[in-house]
């Protein structure tokens, strides 16, 4: 289970989603929350001294001075709102003199000097006239933050949770902070192997069948007139009860009382086929690893994982496995 969740804010209502999740995720006692917000001197307008109704703009000193204690009671707010007996919820305000800080930098750099296990953050929200967007403060985090982030897209908490398995180590990565995050949240969790990503046991480089499967199964295979059936079938067979096989395995090997595990097999594009299946089956939030292997090919940042989030509406826990 995460110990130490880290919770960067920027005073909006959207960003706040994330605390909400936060919360529910340290009901357990010992569990440590750290709000961050990154104040920094934003041109504002403030009324001018001894002129009724003028305005004028802030010195950065005064500005940056306002941000931060705005930014340290608006936290401070916060932590006495939520504050329970079986959690402890910690406050930190970075105060960055720039105009236009590199606040995924900040929120990276606060996640490794607190060892924190998770990051909980919104996809998007307000600072000033700025937006955390997938595309720029959240993506980045996702890309280079040295615990799983759990990436928050909707008001919603999560009911269902899908965790795609190539069978390789990596992606398998995703799969223990999968389950604790449903096990926190009461969620039912799908475990799926798409046909399509992960050559069979005994279908070497060297194997006829290699090459053969290696290709995407349904768009280039399968649908291909001409081909004989019985060779493809045999192999659909064997990728299917292999599938099998290594997802009720994990099912079995999983620790919490109460959670309830289904498995899935499909066969497709590794990325189209993962969110066709979260988008019929209601799927919340969807764990991966950042990178693992397709074939020949690997599920990079930027591949497969960054087709699911980037064209997905689901919440998304990225895990980036140690280097």
């Amino acid at each position: 289970m995460f110990k130490k969740l880290l919770v960067p804010l920027d005073g909006s209502p959207l960003a706040e989603r994330a605390l909400r999740l936060a919360l529910s995720l340290a009901r357990q006692p010992g569990v440590e929350v750290l709000l961050l917000r990154v104040a920094y001197a934003e041109a504002f307008i403030i009324p001018e001294v001894g002129v009724p109704g003028a305005r004028g703009l802030a010195w950065p000193g005064q500005a940056l001075a306002h941000a931060a204690r705005e930014a340290r009671d608006y936290l401070t707010g916060l932590q006495m709102a939520y504050a329970a007996p079986e959690r402890l919820i910690w406050s930190k305000v970075i105060t960055d003199e720039t105009q236009s800080p590199d606040i995924a930098a900040h929120i990276i750099q606060t996640a490794r000097d607190d060892h924190s296990e998770l990051i909980v953050i919104s996809s998007h929200g307000r600072s000033g006239i700025q937006r955390w967007m997938y595309g720029s403060v959240a993506e980045r985090v996702l890309s280079a933050a040295p615990c799983p982030v759990l990436a928050l897209r909707s008001a919603a908490m999560p009911r269902r949770v899908l965790i795609p398995l190539d069978r390789s180590p990596l992606s398998e990565q995703a799969l223990q902070p999968g389950l604790d995050v449903a096990h926190s949240l009461g969620c039912d969790v799908t475990l799926l192997h798409v046909i399509g990503q992960t050559a069979p046991s005994g279908v070497l480089p060297s194997h006829p069948l290699y090459h053969f499967y290696a290709r995407q199964v349904r768009a280039d295979i399968l649908d291909k007139p001409g081909q004989p059936m019985e060779p493809k079938q045999r192999l659909l067979d064997q990728l299917h009860d292999e599938a099998a096989a290594y997802l009720q395995q994990l099912a079995l090997q999983q620790r919490y009382v109460g959670l309830t595990v289904h498995t899935a097999i499909e066969v497709g594009p590794p990325a189209e086929t993962i969110l066709e299946y979260a988008d019929t089956h209601d799927i919340d939030l969807i764990a991966m690893a950042t990178h693992g292997y397709t074939g020949l090919r690997r599920w990079v940042y930027g591949s497969v994982t960054n087709k699911v989030m980037r064209q997905g509406k689901h919440s998304m826990l990225i895990i980036r496995p140690p280097v």
